[in-house]
């Protein structure tokens, strides 16, 4: 999935996931490329892209815990996130 959750609240976020989830395999990986917010105060891009979300779509950028926390109700969990330099990471998330 690219640039689809950001859209959405988590309820709604949580039920395409769990659609997601119906269709990956047991050994299955579902990746998904968005934003990761940083920690701290620091200004980032996710970050001004969060603002933008909450106000156009009622979505959000989500932080590695909050991700983790809605993989996990869908039938994930969050194996890994990898950082890139663009403003979107990588996050790969395996079947519980």
């Amino acid at each position: 999935m690219s640039r689809v959750l950001h859209d959405w609240p988590d309820d709604k976020a949580t039920l395409l996931l769990t659609n997601c989830r119906k269709a990956v395999s047991r050994d299955g990986i579902l990746l998904i490329r968005d934003s990761v917010l940083p920690e701290g105060d620091a200004a980032s891009q996710a970050k001004q892209i969060d603002l933008t979300m909450l106000i156009m779509t009622g979505g959000m950028e989500r932080s590695e815990d909050e991700w983790r926390s809605l993989l996990r109700a869908a039938g994930f969990h969050l194996a890994n996130v990898r950082r890139t330099t663009s403003p979107f990471d990588l996050i790969e998330a395996k079947p519980i």
